[in-house]
């Protein structure tokens, strides 16, 4: 076998970085939470009664409160600091000390990678908090496909080190770059 179909078919096992369009389409197939948009965002804005931080950048809210809310319809109870009403309205020494208190009380951090979040300084500082609060089991990076966000992290090499979350026959997987096995997102958000 040719090493261009040893890398296909290795690829094909570990999934594909998800397209943007993968949580707007899930959504408009799998909807059941719009209806209870208020439960929903009371259930995303007090990271003690939430077990996954997202960090992201606030330039890509519409892709983020998508989802956000499709990982709640999988069970998972998000935290985002958009909706944390305990958060100073002006950004502050405080607020840095709050976003680690809530890191620190999530079980899990994921990590939303995309154009604008790679050039975030907060959340390259909240990655590297996760990644000393957190065992390896409980940090991912889920890499929206772009331009900018290859495989090869050029430029945030680092983030090649963290499990990720990939798209592998239309569903959620974690990917270990270690091993180059996959779980599914169920079996992850136990």
């Amino acid at each position: 076998m040719n090493s261009d179909l040893k890398k296909m078919l290795r690829d094909m096992n570990k999934g594909n970085f998800i397209k943007k369009d993968f949580f707007f389409d899930k959504l408009s197939l799998e909807s059941g939470l719009n209806n209870d948009t208020e439960a929903f965002l009371e259930a995303t804005s007090h990271a003690l009664s939430c077990d996954t931080f997202f960090a992201h950048s606030s330039d890509d809210i519409e892709l983020i409160k998508k989802i956000i809310e499709y990982f709640y319809i999988l069970g998972a109870k998000p935290y985002i600091d958009k909706d944390d009403m305990e958060l100073p309205e002006k950004t502050d020494i405080d607020t840095a000390k709050k976003l680690k208190s809530n890191i620190d009380a999530c079980k899990r951090f994921v990590l939303v990678v995309t154009d604008n979040s790679i050039n975030s300084k907060w959340v390259s500082w909240e990655l590297g908090l996760a990644g000393m609060l957190k065992t390896y089991e409980n940090v991912a990076i889920l890499p929206i496909e772009s331009i900018k966000v290859s495989e090869r992290f050029i430029g945030n090499e680092y983030f090649g080190i963290y499990k990720q979350i990939r798209v592998r026959d239309g569903e959620l997987v974690i990917y270990n770059p270690e091993n180059e096995k996959t779980t599914s997102i169920n079996e992850w958000l136990k």
